[in-house]
């Protein structure tokens, strides 16, 4: 676009994936930061997997895992959300989480 605003579309999908699980999250009772946090890393993992055909064969086919992590960036750590691919990782993000 001549004044590099971005299309509407655009700009729509690139704020879409965090909408819906937050308001999903918060109707269903969620409501601390870090539920809300995990509702939409589990909702981000699985938008890829939904949009990317070719990650999801390699999911799939056991050639790629996708890890949702969230983030603690003042300690320096993280904690794993969620996984699609790996079956141990899988059962240690059910186990965490």
């Amino acid at each position: 676009m001549p004044d590099g605003a971005a299309p509407r579309r655009v700009a729509g999908a690139a704020r879409e994936p965090g909408c819906r699980p937050a308001s999903a999250a918060r109707a269903s009772g969620l409501d601390s930061d870090a539920d809300l946090i995990d509702s939409h890393i589990r909702h981000t993992v699985d938008l890829l997997l939904d949009r990317s055909r070719v990650l999801a064969d390699q999911v799939a086919s056991g050639r790629a895992a996708v890890v949702g992590l969230a983030y603690q960036l003042a300690e320096g750590s993280a904690r794993l959300v969620t996984v699609r691919g790996i079956p141990a990782a899988e059962s240690a993000a059910t186990n965490n989480g």
